[in-house]
């Protein structure tokens, strides 16, 4: 049992929303004085988070009263709330949203009793159909949330305000950090790794691995999905026109590298009639590559003051050149031009 907590304050509050004309009766202790804590540090016992959420967005549409303060002791306001809540009957009252009415020691509806713990066992006995009233109503849940019509209403919403929430800069600075952190150091913890994170694993194995009712593995149908894309007209004409797209570009880019370096030098080609082919700045080796030119032969001949290409070379030396298609080439020379 935890040890009693001594409390200065104990006191009865009334939470009215003046728009709607809704009430709520509940008790509360604490150590600064009520006036200080209801409205502004404490929002009532209300399970429902929204209640408690919109009293902070929205503080100018509730009213606060302290209906009585005790120094006695808890029980003392505990009582005057049992009191109110029979005196209205909270619960079955249209203007108040109480779910229960408190009693001396517990809540009439709430966890400790008689008829919720009857409906709990009820829930958890297993029906006709294999399944608890828990799973049923699991099921029924998951079901409304699959249909079109939850999507496109209830659930387009949520996903829309959850949306907007999570690409705001202060919750990304804010819960969006401590968030990824505490999944990252779950994550990474041993024995998560060893328990939830192995079970995982295996779990994901197994669904891969478990045959369908066409004889395959997933892994074997997204394999058959991926060979069978790959193989089809269609993409094979996207990937044909994506390798020209890429093979243009790159042959734009070999064509200008070269000409901001300031060590580039200028250099022109010339056939053996002495007539410039190509003129180069920082593009020499790109252009004869681009254009299947000897480059080795030709960046001898700029080495050597424009010295003409094959011009004294043995008969094996031209059978090979002839084999090469290169022997067109011959007499032409590279010359740096200084400018």
């Amino acid at each position: 049992m935890k040890p009693q907590r001594n409390y200065k304050y104990h006191y009865v509050y009334r939470i009215t929303n003046i728009i709607t004309n809704m009430h709520y009766y509940g008790d509360r202790s604490c150590n600064c004085h009520p006036s200080e804590d209801i409205g502004i540090k404490y929002y009532s016992s209300f399970t429902n988070r929204l209640f408690k959420q919109d009293q902070k967005e929205n503080p100018q549409d509730y009213k606060y009263k302290i209906i009585k303060i005790f120094e006695t002791c808890r029980e003392d306001a505990k009582q005057l709330e049992v009191d109110l809540h029979k005196k209205f009957d909270v619960k079955n009252h249209p203007k108040f949203i109480n779910r229960a009415n408190q009693t001396s020691s517990h809540f009439v509806g709430g966890s400790n009793s008689m008829w919720v713990k009857k409906a709990l066992e009820t829930k958890k006995k297993v029906g006709a159909d294999g399944l608890t009233g828990f799973k049923r109503i699991g099921n029924k849940i998951s079901e409304t949330k699959k249909s079109t019509i939850w999507k496109d209403t209830i659930g387009k919403k949520l996903s829309l305000n959850q949306s907007i929430k999570m690409n705001t800069e202060e919750w990304k600075s804010t819960v969006g950090v401590l968030a990824n952190k505490k999944r990252k150091n779950t994550c990474n913890n041993n024995k998560w790794k060893s328990t939830i994170g192995k079970i995982k694993i295996n779990k994901c194995i197994e669904t891969k691995n478990k045959i369908g009712i066409d004889g395959l593995t997933t892994n074997q149908r997204a394999t058959n999905k991926r060979n069978k894309t790959i193989n089809s007209d269609d993409w094979a004409k996207k990937r044909i026109d994506t390798n020209n797209k890429m093979s243009k570009t790159r042959i734009e880019n070999k064509l200008s590298i070269g000409c901001n370096n300031p060590n580039a030098k200028h250099i022109n080609i010339y056939n053996a009639n002495d007539i410039i082919i190509y003129e180069t700045f920082g593009t020499f080796k790109s252009i004869c590559m681009t254009y299947s030119l000897p480059y080795n032969a030709l960046i001898e001949s700029s080495n050597n003051n424009g010295k003409p290409i094959f011009s004294s070379i043995y008969k094996p030396a031209i059978a090979r050149l002839i084999k090469n298609g290169d022997i067109i080439y011959k007499g032409w020379y590279a010359k740096v031009i200084n400018d």
